[in-house]
């Protein structure tokens, strides 16, 4: 499977303490280029409230060391006129609302709505989900990767569940971002070796899609039954 380097970026949403906050305010992006060690539980889920420091390269010498709440964002690569640069990041409860109706057109109205979005978000430790920003707050598409874990396997098995762009989005390479990043989040974080996913036969854009990111058919056959 084809990897591709990730840089990062965060998003501050609030300055909780800083030595030097000139260049440094609520709202910018920086870029990371330092963080000191903090608890990988909190880190790993960008959602509940964590403390970090960063360093800020776009700050002044000597660089503003700040402690910081935000989000965890994905660099998708300098912006390039005439191409979409859309943010790509770890979803957050903010975006419950705005998964929920992604969820509705992509799936149809079902039981998930904002409240339970948001309890997944916070409670569920074997679910990443992405997201991309779109204009006006709201979200271009999302992805979503199942975490499985077995006794019987020393590592987890990661399954993409959902990849879904609004329509007026796609044709971006919004999809191949959200699950490139998707892939080297869970692989940062987890001892991972593959992933696997399940798509329509006649999806035939979905199947292109992931056989330039690396997927393969692996020669299983899926059966499902219906619990009556």
């Amino acid at each position: 499977m084809r990897r591709v380097a990730a840089p990062y970026k965060f998003h501050i949403n609030k300055i909780v303490q800083t030595s030097r906050a000139d260049n440094i305010s609520f709202g910018k992006v920086v870029m990371i280029s330092n963080i000191t060690a903090v608890d990988r539980r909190r880190y790993l889920y960008p959602q509940i409230p964590i403390r970090l420091t960063l360093t800020a390269i776009s700050s002044p010498s000597p660089p503003a060391s700040i402690y910081i709440l935000g989000k965890m964002c994905y660099n998708a690569g300098r912006k390039t006129p005439g191409r979409d640069n859309k943010m790509i990041r770890l979803a957050s409860v903010g975006d419950a609302a705005e998964l929920e109706l992604l969820n509705a057109e992509f799936n149809g109205r079902g039981e998930a709505t904002a409240e339970s979005i948001r309890t997944s978000l916070l409670t569920n430790r074997h679910e990443v989900v992405v997201v991309a920003d779109g204009e006006s707050g709201r979200l271009a598409g999302f992805v979503c990767v199942q975490l499985k874990k077995s006794f019987c396997c020393e590592d987890f098995m990661p399954e993409i569940t959902e990849v879904y762009v609004r329509p007026d989005y796609r044709r971006r390479g919004i999809a191949r971002k959200m699950l490139t990043f998707a892939q080297e989040y869970c692989k940062k974080i987890y001892p991972l070796h593959s992933f696997e996913l399940l798509t329509g036969s006649d999806n035939t854009a979905a199947k292109k899609l992931y056989s330039a990111l690396g997927f393969e058919y692996d020669g299983e056959v899926h059966m499902a039954k219906h619990a009556e």
